[in-house]
C-alpha cells in the first residue's frame, strides 16, 4: 500500500494534462450553457417581475434607520460615517494597508 506521501509525489504525465484539460472544457461550456438556458428563462418573465427579484435589499444599519440625513458638506458626511457606521459598510476611511495599495496604483 502507497503511502499518500508517494502517492503526491507522482509526476503528472502529460495524457493526465489533457484529460482534466477536457473536464475542464466541458464544465466551461456546461456552466456557459446554464447561463444562457437562465437568460432565456429570465426574458420570458415581465418588466416587472424582472424588477421585482432583479434586486437584493440588504439592510444597512443605522443607514437605513432614519428616512433621510442632510448635511452641509461632504466633509460633515465623512466625519458623521466615520464615527457612526460599521467599518464593514465601506465609508469610513481606507486602513494602512488599503492606503499602501491605492498609492501604488497611483
Amino acid at each position: 500500500m502507497k503511502s499518500q506521501s508517494q502517492t503526491a509525489d507522482k509526476a503528472v504525465t502529460q495524457p493526465d494534462l489533457e484529460k482534466l484539460r477536457e473536464v475542464e472544457e466541458d464544465r466551461a461550456v456546461d456552466d456557459l450553457a446554464d447561463f444562457r438556458a437562465q437568460c432565456e428563462r429570465n426574458l420570458l418573465r415581465s418588466v416587472a417581475n424582472r424588477m421585482r427579484y432583479g434586486f437584493c435589499y440588504v439592510y444597512k444599519p443605522i443607514l437605513d434607520d432614519a428616512d433621510w440625513r442632510s448635511f452641509d458638506s461632504t466633509a460633515e458626511y465623512r466625519q458623521w460615517c466615520r464615527a457612526n457606521l460599521p467599518v464593514y459598510l465601506g465609508y469610513g476611511e481606507p486602513d494602512d494597508l488599503q492606503a499602501k495599495v491605492l498609492d501604488e496604483k497611483k
